[in-house]
């Protein structure tokens, strides 16, 4: 189902009319005219046009003759499109997307464990690409990354507010920090990309409009009073995760 909303975007009137228009920036009219899939050696141009900005120290190119700014937020609206059906929140519902982020989260129930029990790991800290901080976001219900796309209408700027430069930000990163006092109760906060964010509507903070949340111990497991999704209640740690790139 994802693979055909993908298509469906890409299928748009307006997205084929800018995939053609760019072709021609390069191309003869004519010999685009016999191309197959513009719309993807569109995009291809489009990742050197937006891989540009984070090489200035090493070359002056920029590919902005080939993109005017109107034409790259259309291709941005394609790509967003592509990495929320591969690796966001998806399609409503469904968990394909971000199913793969669960082995992360897990690992951050068992370092909180860990570290409530008395270990001296004060931090852990993760780099990885956005391939795997956007579907972590989509798992745990960051803000942005909270809605799945109706099966019947296919991902749109304008219906969604998940975007790929929030989700998979170059240098973005993920921190949930637990603080614990001296009487041993333990609260936890989340910031996304350096700003202090809220867990999912789920989640009860400790006080109102408060960024902090509390922990309680059950055997062995910590808990936060909140579900990070629905298979599990969401258990948080001392960690960041960070990736250097956006693709």
């Amino acid at each position: 189902m994802a693979g055909a909303a993908i298509e469906t975007v890409k299928k748009r009137a307006n997205v084929r009319a800018t995939a053609r228009r760019i072709l021609q920036r390069l191309y003869r009219p004519s010999y685009v005219k016999t191309l197959d899939h513009q719309v993807d050696k569109a995009l291809d141009i489009y990742r050197l046009y937006s891989t540009a900005p984070g090489m200035r120290a090493d070359t002056s190119i920029t590919f902005r003759k080939y993109l005017s700014v109107k034409d790259a937020r259309v291709m941005a609206e394609v790509m967003d499109a592509r990495n929320f059906y591969r690796f966001g929140p998806g399609v409503a519902g469904e968990r394909t997307s971000f199913k793969q982020a669960a082995p992360i989260l897990d690992d951050f129930f068992k370092r909180l464990d860990q570290r409530i029990a008395g270990s001296r790991t004060a931090a852990v800290f993760r780099h990885a690409h956005g391939e795997v901080t956007m579907p972590f976001a989509a798992l745990i219900k960051a803000p942005g990354s909270t809605r799945g796309a109706s099966s019947k209408a296919a991902y749109s700027y304008r219906r969604n507010p998940w975007r790929g430069q929030v989700a998979g930000l170059l240098a973005g990163n993920i921190e949930w920090a637990a603080y614990r006092n001296a009487s041993g109760n333990v609260l936890v906060t989340m910031r996304y990309n350096e700003k202090p964010v809220r867990f999912s509507s789920d989640c009860t903070p400790s006080a109102n409009g408060a960024y902090f949340y509390r922990v309680s111990q059950r055997s062995a497991s910590a808990e936060v009073i909140c579900a990070a999704g629905p298979d599990r209640p969401a258990r948080h740690l001392t960690a960041r995760s960070a990736h250097p790139r956006h693709r």
